[in-house]
């Protein structure tokens, strides 16, 4: 179909072809495929190979910079964890106050979003309508699972970043009218009826030579993480705990810092994540989230223009449990293993400090900077940076949306706010994650509330500069600490930026449909917040 079609819908952004199942090398050996029969033209298809290139496809949609490329890993920019140093990168005006129903990152995330939806869609049509004699029943359902879970996911963000969005659950040419936006708590309970429903037909261990693929822990974690976001406390604490034996195997690995590098991939933490080789097959830009830094070249910042926030860098306890600075209420007193004269300050911290954030003490056996660090730059972004002798590129990382330590903080949130205490059961999951890093565990007798911050801080130390953040603030009703966030005379919160002043304000809470959809969708209307 030309591409020049009438636009109805959020769909019409490409040709059909494109939308539907656009099938390409995208890094590791599973998706590695070649398409020979120009699959994504056709009406039906004949035989598993053409199903399981049409669900390639879809994994391939969240290679888009818009999405795990890049945008889903800077999220943190939105956050105390992190700035911009930039005007012209469009989370920038989310911070300003400025964001509006055309800002870029609002438009590109909401496009690709329902181009995974889409594909997942003709991928759910086609593969549901092949016989026994083209494909066997196991793998048909298997991949109809796949292909729904990977939609769920799309609408799982979507729901929690704009609320009300059409909900397609059938493929979309671009030419048809476009559909009214569904309620939040309506896409919820599709999702969790649709996840019910998928998870017996995936499996619970992914065979070497299928890395990447989805298993059944995967959406048992989406729909537990549903259920914590809808409150629903006790049914996210038991959707979750099964994960955490027979028959799933996943586990922590020893050392953190090893996540985040291609060697790390695919590891027994890994529950859910996104192949990348540093390829560019994404003309937009794939594995932009991730580099190479060269120790043998002059030494560069990585990703120029993010800093990580001394507020961020601050939060990181010492290795004996306590802060830095006093904080009786929580933490207790300062810790005498804390020297704050030059690079001595990173020292006997939290090991999640040095592991996720570039600071002065990063040097090379001979004393060189690792990078270019400055008394004006003090931080740069060390996840996902490969320290190598070789030039500056890409990475080939792959990029996480789900580790085992997100299942474990999870459930113990979740188990804290449905026992009403801090029970023996929360205790067990925060210190499996807190012990791997070798930090002590937690002292006993924390009250509900206590816990409650404990797990919060222990979130933000365990994925900073990955996308958890934002999403986790959102949730807690605390964007006030978006870029350190204080509270003026009046006792109201406000950001700091470039000088001024700006009140967060209840819109801040969700994204305004783009205005491009409004425009082409007559049968959509914008948020209330944002009329």
């Amino acid at each position: 179909m030309n591409i020049k079609l009438i636009c109805k819908s959020a769909f019409c952004y490409a040709s059909m072809a494109t939308m539907a199942l656009l099938v390409s090398s995208c890094g590791n050996d599973f998706l590695q495929v070649t398409d020979p029969v120009n699959v994504e033209a056709k009406i039906f298809y004949s035989n598993q190979a053409e199903a399981e290139a049409g669900l390639y496809g879809i994994y391939s949609a969240y290679q888009t910079s818009n999405l795990c490329g890049f945008q889903l890993a800077h999220m943190d920019q939105l956050t105390d964890n992190m700035s911009n140093n930039t005007n012209t990168d469009g989370f920038r005006s989310f911070v300003s106050g400025t964001q509006n129903a055309s800002n870029a990152r609002v438009v590109e995330f909401y496009r690709h979003c329902y181009n995974v939806v889409n594909r997942a869609n003709y991928v759910i049509d086609r593969v549901g309508k092949m016989t026994t004699a083209q494909i066997e029943e196991v793998n048909r359902k298997r991949i109809l699972a796949e292909a729904s879970f990977l939609r769920d996911y799309a609408y799982f963000m979507l729901a929690e970043l704009y609320s009300d969005v059409p909900l397609y659950t059938t493929p979309q040419d671009g030419t048809t009218n476009g559909m009214a936006s569904t309620l939040k708590a309506d896409i919820q309970a599709f999702l969790e009826k649709d996840l019910t429903t998928i998870i017996p037909d995936l499996p619970v261990t992914i065979t070497a030579s299928e890395k990447g693929r989805i298993g059944r822990g995967a959406a048992v974690t989406l729909l537990g993480q549903l259920y914590l976001y809808k409150k629903e406390y006790d049914k996210a604490a038991a959707t979750l705990e099964p994960l955490m034996s027979a028959p799933y195997k996943y586990g922590l690995v020893s050392n953190y810092a090893s996540l985040f590098v291609p060697a790390g991939e695919f590891s027994k933490e890994s529950v859910f994540e996104i192949n990348f080789d540093g390829s560019e097959v994404d003309p937009n830009g794939e594995s932009s989230f991730s580099t190479t830094i060269d120790t043998a070249a002059a030494p560069l910042k990585p990703f120029t223009n993010l800093t990580p926030s001394n507020n961020l860098v601050d939060s990181y306890l010492c290795t004996d449990g306590k802060p830095i600075a006093d904080n009786i209420n929580l933490y207790g007193t300062k810790s005498p293993l804390y020297n704050s004269s030059g690079a001595s300050r990173f020292a006997n911290r939290d090991p999640r400090l040095r592991a996720t954030i570039f600071t002065s003490a990063d040097v090379t056996p001979g004393g060189n900077k690792v990078w270019s660090w400055t008394s004006n730059t003090s931080f740069a972004k060390k996840k996902f940076v490969e320290v190598t002798n070789i030039v500056y590129s890409k990475g080939q990382q792959n990029y996480y949306l789900y580790r085992y330590a997100d299942v474990l903080l999870m459930y113990a949130e979740a188990k804290n706010e449905a026992a009403g205490e801090a029970v023996t059961e929360v205790y067990t999951a925060v210190n499996k994650v807190r012990s791997r890093v070798g930090m002590p565990n937690y002292p006993a007798g924390l009250t509900q509330d206590q816990m409650r911050q404990y797990i919060r801080d222990e979130r933000r130390w365990e994925f900073a500069l990955e996308h958890q953040r934002y999403f986790d603030l959102r949730r807690w009703g605390m964007l006030e600490q978006m870029l350190e966030g204080e509270k003026d005379k009046d006792g109201n919160y406000v950001r700091k930026f470039i000088g001024a002043v700006i009140v967060p304000q209840p819109k801040d809470y969700v994204w305004p449909l783009p205005q491009v959809e409004i425009d082409n969708n007559t049968a959509i209307t914008q948020h209330p917040l944002w009329k």
